[in-house]
């Protein structure tokens, strides 16, 4: 049988002759690397280059979008020709109290928005606080019960003063499920039901026990995002503050599917909220 020749590397299978062939393939590819870049980048250039000139005529404009309407751009560069600073313009034009401030302004009206807001977040604040502070008086209650019930000796209570701790022991636990319950609290509060209509109603004390177990301090932007949450029950999609919407999502309040953590999120569940609807007849 005819042996190969020693130059075909098929059947040199030695490390020497492996390493050789790898050398000079990595030798080759890295000599024909910088032409084939170059050629890479130029194909790009000029697929890019048609692209854009394939845009420009039907009209499209190219580069980032504008954030700001046409009315706004031209607003701020008259503000500032007129010698405004750019941050102050930019939040103005951004910043949603700034931007009702100019509203009012232009109208010549005052803007009772900030007011109510923090009136609003006021309110919130004291009744989180008669919250913490019902709940840890509960809890002392409880604790000094339980502590009555489990003395032993002198201490031991009759059977008599037993019995009616006991009862007492109950009624604590009664109070401390209600009041930690959004319902027991919508009855206890009904201007929310008046307000807002009783699914907002309690939508609202389902919020405020939410920044109970989040333990998290209420801000004056809160107040806003409270009444604008009121809008959920009667929304297919609600889009609102991010921290705010996070915090409702992870509290599974009710209606908490139906909203929508960020913007770049709002197309495609408008687009699934549409395609799901029953068509009109």
């Amino acid at each position: 049988m005819r042996s190969a020749p020693p130059s075909e590397p098929s059947c040199d299978r030695t490390p020497a002759t492996k390493l050789r062939i790898i050398t000079r393939s990595a030798s080759s590819a890295l000599c024909e690397a910088p032409h084939n870049a170059e050629f890479e980048r130029e194909l790009i250039r000029a697929r890019t280059g048609e692209g854009r000139e394939r845009a420009k005529a039907r009209g499209q404009s190219l580069g980032r979008p504008f954030k700001l309407t046409p009315h706004q751009r031209s607003e701020a560069i008259r503000r500032r020709d007129r010698g405004e600073t750019l941050t102050d313009i930019a939040r103005s034009l951004t910043d949603p109290v700034s931007i009702a401030n100019t509203w009012f302004d232009y109208y010549g009206l005052d803007n009772p928005i900030v007011d109510r807001r923090d009136q609003m977040a006021s309110k919130l604040t004291l009744m989180l606080s008669e919250l913490k502070g019902m709940l840890a008086e509960q809890a002392d209650i409880r604790g000094n019960l339980r502590s009555a019930l489990s003395a032993t000796g002198e201490d031991a209570l009759s059977a008599e003063g037993r019995e009616a701790l006991t009862a007492l022991e109950r009624e604590a636990k009664t109070f401390a499920n209600e009041i930690q319950s959004p319902e027991e609290l919508t009855k206890n509060v009904p201007r929310w039901k008046e307000l807002f209509g009783e699914e907002s109603g309690l939508l609202a004390a389902q919020i405020l026990y939410a920044f109970h177990k989040d333990g998290r301090e209420i801000k004056n932007s809160d107040g806003i995002d409270l009444i604008h949450a009121m809008y959920l029950p009667h929304a297919d999609l609600w889009r609102g503050d991010k921290a705010f919407s996070t915090l409702l999502m992870n509290n599974r309040i009710d209606f908490c599917t139906r909203i929508v953590r960020s913007l770049a999120e709002l197309p495609g569940r408008i687009e699934a909220a549409v395609a799901s609807s029953v068509p009109l007849r």
